[in-house]
């Protein structure tokens, strides 16, 4: 049987093959053991075992020729592991900075990370595939939406632990509670096979609880059924096992698949209402509703201490609270792990637990080497491939290693999971657009501003994409529209204090960010290096200090600040992308200047970058910039002349052309004439901001 797996799966043949070889196997068994027992072996041939005397037995021969010809087999075995183990070219087991074990299978795709592919189906991802949606309460008081929701959450907790069933995640499924969608619409949004849709309505104390199953590629209901349940609050949970139950088994049959394991929860009705609605809470990534998330799940622990999923939860909302701007990073980091910590030591090897574990060592590891979110993350996909969160932590933590590509396939099969995450859509566009596809990286963004309309996140992303463009009006408003959206957010206002910045609005980028930073950056604007160098030393971070001694144009000062960028930032070893590609041109050309070698490094990524393109080719204002740079430290020039034309076409309006690396191009008539022409574009910036703030668009967000 072992032979015939093997050489059935190497050839391709058919299912029916293996099946006919085992049914053989099971018929001839006994018969074999029947000949065996009657018959033996001898010199003269085969002979009834018992005409034979036992003198002329050679069984026992031959067993301790069996016996020496397996022993063998174990030391050839046994050796191949040891090589392999110790001699193999990778030198063996190798261990991480964090003592992990490096067997991650990195260099694998994120398929062959020990866990099913089976959990995305590359072919036909609409193939055993299913979407609950969130039971409606039809009672007559509108009592009994916990109870509705329990069985919806009760039943994707069962069906997301099924090896080879992909389920849409909840946070897409319950997205069209309340919707007036109709069944296609959901299927073709959340991209399954199958809707399994119910309701509960109560009269008296009796429930009756219906399901439904319903295949979209004909809207034909393939099952139903209906339960009448008596209801107390001591039976509710037992109740909702009986139905989940009960509906998974059904299922079992007509999707053909096996339940694999079980979801722990609490045993308290109280706790597990609070944990619902905290969650929900928490998943809004707003400041007021994450704040009360955090009380929501402490209530939770409080009322049952051992619920580790409650401890996940909790670590999640003070980590999504600093991010979202409504923590501290020093108590969101101490309350995060003190929580997750805890998590790991009542439930260690939950999905939940590990994905809180992975997205804490992204946030505040300040190795960006560190490999311990991605451990975390893949033990996360191996005890559940159908929690989209785990392959989301992990699309984050390649991400930060600059490994776009396994980043981008993590994100994909978590998309695949939860369609409608604006969190999710908005990874997937930041990655697209760091590994150079900025029209898919758009479109996305697109669909995440369609199916998320009131989160900040897809806003937020799409004034990035019309900044780097060079369009800073769209910019602007798109900012506008996240800032209404969620005020206390962090990113609308960086944005907008650039845009402030280009537009020569001192007052009012001074009015979002009172800096020392922000102060030194007008200083250097105005001309006033004197000022700009009092604020220097007041700088924290590397990078503004390195940006910062470039343009006052002292480069002892900016090498010094760009070492300290490389080793902070990892730059040593990543390649160059749209987010660094200006700090690469900026060090390769500080470097060269002053005749260190190091800067020759950079300076072959950003060639390897741009490859034999022209400046026409690209759409963003980084690429053209760092582009410039290259081309204006070069041998010649004014090579760098098409790539500022190109900058100042999409609209760029900056001071950048003061830097140090285009003095060689001053005395070019040229080159002043392309002054003028930036100039006039930080003109008509300037107008077109203060005509928006004068009579905002009725468009924005906040405006409607």
């Amino acid at each position: 049987m072992q032979i015939a797996a093997i050489t059935t799966t190497s050839f391709g043949a058919p299912d029916w093959v293996m099946k006919m070889i085992i049914i053989t196997l099971v018929i001839g068994f006994p018969i074999a053991m029947i000949l065996a027992w009657a018959f033996e072996m001898t010199p003269e041939g085969m002979r009834p075992t018992e005409t034979i005397a036992a003198n002329d037995s050679i069984s026992s021969q031959t067993g301790r020729k069996l016996d020496w010809a397996i022993l063998a087999g174990l030391l050839v075995v046994g050796g191949l592991m040891i090589f392999s183990q110790f001699f193999s070219p990778s030198g063996g087991p190798n261990f991480d900075t964090d003592g992990l074990t490096a067997d991650r299978a990195e260099a694998a795709s994120i398929g062959d990370i020990g866990v099913s592919a089976a959990s995305v189906e590359a072919e036909d991802p609409t193939t055993q595939s299913i979407a609950v949606l969130p039971f409606e309460d039809y009672s007559a008081d509108k009592d009994q939406d916990y109870f509705a929701k329990g069985i919806s959450e009760e039943l994707l907790n069962v069906l997301s632990r099924i090896s080879g069933l992909r389920v849409a995640s909840r946070t897409s499924a319950f997205s069209f509670a309340g919707q007036n969608k109709s069944l296609a619409e959901i299927s073709e949004a959340l991209n399954v096979s199958h809707i399994l849709e119910g309701s509960v309505r109560k009269a008296g104390e009796t429930l009756r609880i219906t399901a439904q199953l319903i295949d979209t590629s004909n809207d034909n209901h393939i099952w139903a059924a209906t339960y009448d349940r008596p209801l107390t609050a001591k039976n509710i949970f037992d109740v909702q096992d009986e139905i989940a139950t009960a509906i998974v088994e059904e299922l079992k049959g007509r999707l053909n698949f096996t339940p694999e394991g079980e979801a722990g929860r609490t045993v308290s009705l109280e706790a597990y209402e609070k944990y619902l609605k905290a969650r929900e809470e928490a998943n809004q990534r707003l400041p007021e509703p994450l704040l009360s998330s955090i009380q929501g799940f402490e209530e939770v622990i409080s009322l049952d201490p051992k619920f580790s999923h409650a401890y996940s939860g909790l670590a999640d909302s003070y980590m999504l609270a600093f991010a979202y701007g409504a923590f501290s990073k020093e108590d969101a980091q101490t309350e995060a792990r003190k929580n997750i910590d805890r998590a790991l030591v009542l439930s260690p090897n939950s999905a939940e637990t590990l994905t809180s574990a992975a997205m804490y060592d992204h946030m505040f590891s300040e190795n960006p080497e560190s490999a311990a979110a991605i451990d975390y993350a893949l033990k996360a996909v191996a005890a559940n491939p159908n929690y989209s969160v785990a392959f989301h932590r992990l699309g984050q933590a390649y991400a930060k290693r600059g490994e776009y590509e396994k980043s981008l396939k993590a994100f994909e099969q978590a998309r695949n999971l939860d369609p409608l995450s604006a969190s999710i859509l908005n990874n997937i566009a930041r990655i697209q657009r760091l590994s150079g596809d900025w029209k898919a990286a758009k479109a996305t963004t697109m669909d995440n501003i369609k199916w998320n309309p009131e989160q900040p996140a897809g806003h937020i992303a799409l004034a990035v994409f019309y900044f780097d463009e060079g369009d800073f009006v769209k910019s602007f408003i798109s900012a506008k529209n996240a800032q209404a959206l969620n005020p206390d957010d962090p990113y609308p206002p960086i944005i907008l204090k650039e845009i402030f910045l280009k537009a020569k609005l001192y007052e009012d980028a001074l009015t979002l960010d009172n800096s020392p930073k922000m102060k030194a950056l007008i200083a250097v604007e105005t001309g006033n290096f004197k000022t700009a160098k009092d604020l220097f030393s007041e700088l924290k971070d590397p990078k503004d200090r390195a940006y910062l001694a470039y343009m006052m144009k002292d480069l002892e000062r900016a090498a010094s600040a760009y070492e300290n960028v490389i080793n902070t930032l990892g730059y040593k070893t990543l390649q160059a992308d749209t987010d660094n590609l200006v700090d690469f041109a900026n060090i390769s050309f500080v470097f060269a200047k002053l005749g260190l070698p190091k800067g020759m490094s950079y300076r072959e990524r950003l060639k390897a970058y741009f490859g034999d393109k022209s400046a026409d080719q690209f759409e963003l204002l980084n690429p053209l910039w760092a582009g410039a740079v290259l081309k204006a430290s070069g041998q010649n020039p004014k090579q760098a002349l098409p790539w500022i034309d190109r900058m100042i076409a999409l609209g760029q309006a900056d001071n950048l052309l003061d830097g140090p690396a285009f003095d060689m191009l001053r005395k070019f008539p040229e080159f002043k004439e392309r002054q003028s022409r930036m100039a006039e574009n930080r003109a008509k910036l300037n107008e077109a901001i203060m005509t928006e703030l004068a009579d905002p668009n009725p468009n924005w967000v906040g405006n409607n």
